[in-house]
């Protein structure tokens, strides 16, 4: 058997290059191995995220601010990305009701935003806003006979 430099055979040498060419190749595989895991764990987190359904945007939450003291005062406002808010504050009513004032808004087909004002307590929900529809006004004669009738009233007239 020959033998080379510093003593090693062709064969040790043979078995040292073929030990660095399994080394050399082992790693290319860990390296391709490990960039393979990385492709399918984005590829996991783009499939996971939030997508439209039924053709419908996903809408996200700006703010959602909740305060409740536990005594019966609260108040509350949310705000969406398409344009939707709503803030309301209530406190106990002496019905054993909650008294609430607030607002919502959105916005409408026309890129308009809607806005509803309201108050709900003892005496009702009562909304206000441009949007709701109002009473026609009295025709002029009807405004005529209710204020004769309001005069004769002040008159001490009666009718049985």
């Amino acid at each position: 058997m020959w033998v080379g430099e510093r003593g090693r055979t062709i064969v040790d040498r043979l078995k040292v290059g073929l030990a660095l060419e399994t080394h050399s190749v082992t790693e290319k595989k860990s390296e391709k191995w490990g960039t393979e895991v990385l492709v399918a764990c984005l590829a996991a987190v783009a499939v996971a995220a939030p997508q439209p359904q039924d053709g419908r945007p996903v809408v996200l939450v700006l703010r959602d601010d909740r305060v409740d003291n536990g005594d019966g005062n609260f108040n509350y406002a949310f705000e969406a990305d398409n344009g939707i808010a709503v803030e309301a504050s209530g406190t106990p009513g002496v019905a054993g009701q909650s008294n609430m004032q607030g607002v919502y808004r959105y916005i409408l087909e026309d890129g308009s935003v809607a806005e509803v004002r309201y108050v709900a307590d003892e005496n009702g929900f009562r909304p206000e806003s441009a949007l709701l529809p109002t009473p026609h006004p009295l025709p002029l004669h009807a405004q005529e006979q209710i204020r004769f009738a309001e005069e004769q009233r002040a008159l001490g007239v009666t009718f049985e």
